[in-house]
């Protein structure tokens, strides 16, 4: 199966390419690792003649921007690069009948969860029906709906994800956690938002998984519970051993430009109901593993 993945150098980008040579796939014949500057996902004909040249099979969006406060204040780059980007991406999928993969996010939920109470909620399933309040969350929900637009389509929505940073990626939690850690800089971290965090290695296998078992449609997949960014810092405290004291913040006095929600936490029960996909762990065991990968601190 001829694959190509978009975004090569972000977060998710790499872990899905960690992934495919683990699988024993060749970049050469099996994969295509995309991005800028040599692959544009907001120029039509560029997209139209390259992926006509590759004629993959399949086609892994990934490709996005996640500084959310940035995109709030330049919706019209949000729109370009996450509505026509995938457009564009549509329009290959559908030329060489390959099946789209398009990544999304929680945030889609921004509104729904702001109308109830945390203690009232429960996780957010695929028939919830999305209503996002920042540039970003909206321009990823069309972004969604225009890959949808395609005979073959599977939307995966997933958490905040963390995991090693690519050349363009702009940074993860757990990695700027681990920053300030190492700097001993005085820390006030959220205490009131709670999402699912994910590792994107994680992510990258169920990614696989789904289209390897020919899955299409919309799907959650995240790492098991949620967590704040303060359960984030103390349990990176916990398993480093690094004695550290913080201090908690709630979101609305953090200085955000964009707004977000609360709570934007998966349901993963249909991924999970697939047989033969991997199950992910809680976020606590993909943080240990992460940060054993890595010789964290």
């Amino acid at each position: 199966m001829r694959i190509a993945i978009v975004g090569k150098n972000g977060l998710l980008g790499g872990a899905l390419i960690r992934h495919a040579v683990s699988l024993n796939l060749s970049e050469s014949s099996d994969f295509a690792a995309l991005d800028l500057p040599d692959f544009n996902v907001t120029s039509r004909r560029f997209v139209l003649e390259m992926l006509g040249e590759l004629k993959p099979e399949v086609i892994i969006n990934t490709a996005g921007v996640t500084m959310i406060d940035w995109l709030e204040k330049k919706p019209n780059t949000a729109r370009t690069i996450h509505v026509q980007g995938t457009a564009n991406l549509r329009e290959a999928a559908i030329r060489t009948d390959a099946l789209l993969v398009q990544v999304s996010c929680a945030e889609v939920f921004g509104q729904t969860a702001d109308l109830l109470t945390v203690n009232g909620l429960s996780p957010f399933s695929e028939g919830i029906t999305p209503e996002p309040v920042s540039v970003y969350a909206k321009t990823k929900l069309d972004g969604e709906r225009a890959a949808r637009e395609t005979p073959h389509h599977l939307v995966v929505r997933t958490g905040p994800l963390f995991g090693k940073a690519g050349g363009n990626s702009s940074g993860n939690l757990v990695e700027t956690l681990l920053q300030s850690l190492r700097r001993q800089e005085k820390m006030s971290v959220i205490n009131d938002q709670w999402a699912s965090y994910t590792w994107a290695d994680d992510l990258a296998r169920a990614v696989f998984a789904l289209i390897e078992r020919k899955c299409t449609g919309l799907y959650h997949v995240a790492n098991a519970g949620m967590a704040s960014s303060f359960d984030m810092a103390r349990e990176i405290v916990r398993q480093t051993g690094v004695k550290r004291e913080f201090g908690t913040i709630v979101a609305a006095d953090y200085g955000f430009v964009a707004p977000r929600a609360k709570y934007t936490v998966l349901d993963t029960a249909k991924y999970d109901a697939v047989e033969g996909t991997p199950k992910l762990s809680g976020w606590q065991t993909a943080l240990d593993t992460y940060l054993a990968s890595r010789n964290a601190i």
